[in-house]
């Protein structure tokens, strides 16, 4: 029995997804589990649909059990966003790791991430972070260094990257398997030709409501989000999330800023991102809330020109959520199940004999660390930005799903 694991965000699941989905059974998946992310994404933003409307999406377009990519490590940048994954993967007993990427060159990723993980390239790399190049120039340039120069640089082929990074630093024995991503590039926000991408998704939700969105959604899951929709439960226009943001951020202690992850001196073994952010951004973000009148206003306030956009929303959400450094190192606690078919329920019960971690099914019953602290704030922030608000316990009553 081959259990395949995808580290997903379905942020919404569109027909890219669900091919990748068929694909993973076409090449020897007996079992699918999902690791997706909850409320809030990669791009530093909360998603347009909540964790548990996506993961009954997931299920009908194919996956047979879905966790909880855990906060706050779905709203990190690829390092720490792909360790959770690949620890989770691994917690689930999984054989493959499955994903898509732009080149589909896994060979090519490996060795990517074995030149990673070697002195040569934190060395070159922090080197070159000193010279003010920018930390996707640096990146580029050391692995060339490293004599990579050939290694894609694609949205998907850098998490895959990360992906394979992670296998090999944690000794995991997990098989990375990727598969050519088809359809409109990542972040393409135009429909075009073939699969849309979840960007021109997204854009077409904001600009013309979410009901033409999901017009353009797999008939398996178009009216999983469509009841979404009619009960009020997707993201709304932005207005009351961006106001809960915004009063948080003008309360804030300073100290609380520079605190927070992304704000302070240092992001891990992110060299890059502690030379950017030391003792600016945090001050910029205080000040910026002060004077800002959306978050689109303070992100214009923000943004500098080494700073990429979704580092300055995450630092965000970090400083308004109470965030450290510390809170991106930690590994899942534990695991939510979000959705389960019968044969998601059989995994579940082998799993409850083996998994490292505990598997939780009734969010109440979560154990007491910092993840439930930070993941029950997080959620209680996402129902103020639902179409029809929630109670701040909306999603710690909410139970997973189950289908045959």
């Amino acid at each position: 029995m081959a259990r395949f694991a995808m580290i997903c965000e379905y942020n919404p699941l569109h027909a890219g997804h669900a091919y990748a989905l068929q694909r993973a059974r076409e090449l020897g998946a007996d079992e699918v589990v999902c690791i997706l992310s909850g409320n809030y994404v990669q791009r530093g933003e909360p998603a347009v649909a909540h964790k548990y409307t996506r993961a009954e999406a997931a299920l009908a377009a194919g996956a047979d059990l879905v966790v909880e990519l855990p906060f706050p490590q779905a709203l990190a940048s690829a390092e720490f966003f792909a360790c959770a994954g690949v620890s989770a993967a691994d917690a689930l007993a999984s054989d493959v790791l499955f994903f898509g990427s732009e080149s589909a060159n896994i060979e090519l990723l490996k060795a990517g991430a074995e030149a990673l993980c070697t002195a040569r390239f934190k060395e070159e790399y922090a080197r070159l972070i000193k010279t003010n190049m920018g930390t996707a120039a640096a990146f580029a340039k050391a692995l060339e260094q490293c004599s990579l120069p050939a290694l894609p640089t694609l949205s998907n082929d850098l998490l895959g990257l990360a992906y394979c990074k992670a296998i090999l630093a944690g000794g995991y024995e997990i098989e990375p398997v990727c598969i050519a991503r088809t359809g409109a590039a990542y972040n393409q926000s135009a429909l075009g030709e073939g699969f849309p991408s979840a960007t021109a998704l997204r854009k077409i939700g904001r600009e013309q409501g979410h009901a033409e969105m999901i017009g353009h959604l797999p008939d398996a899951c178009a009216h999983i989000f469509a009841k979404a929709y009619q009960n009020g439960e997707m993201l709304g226009d932005g207005t009351a999330f961006d106001a809960a943001v915004l009063g948080i951020l003008r309360t804030l202690p300073t100290e609380q800023f520079e605190s927070a992850a992304l704000c302070s001196g240092g992001l891990g073994q992110r060299i890059a991102q502690a030379a950017l952010c030391s003792g600016g951004l945090g001050q910029r973000i205080a000040q910026a809330a002060l004077d800002a009148t959306s978050l689109t206003h303070l992100y214009s306030l923000c943004t500098h020109k080494s700073l990429p956009d979704a580092h300055v929303r995450r630092a965000v959400l970090y400083a308004t959520l109470g965030m450290t450094q510390q809170d991106l190192r930690r590994t899942p606690a534990y695991l939510s199940v979000l959705a389960a078919n019968a044969r998601g329920r059989a995994i579940l019960s082998e799993l409850r004999r083996t998994c490292p971690v505990p598997l939780v099914t009734k969010p109440a019953d979560a154990p007491a660390c910092r993840q439930r602290e930070l993941s029950d704030r997080a959620d209680a922030l996402y129902t103020l930005g639902m179409q029809n608000p929630q109670s701040a316990g909306f999603f710690t009553r909410h139970a997973p799903i189950m289908t045959e």
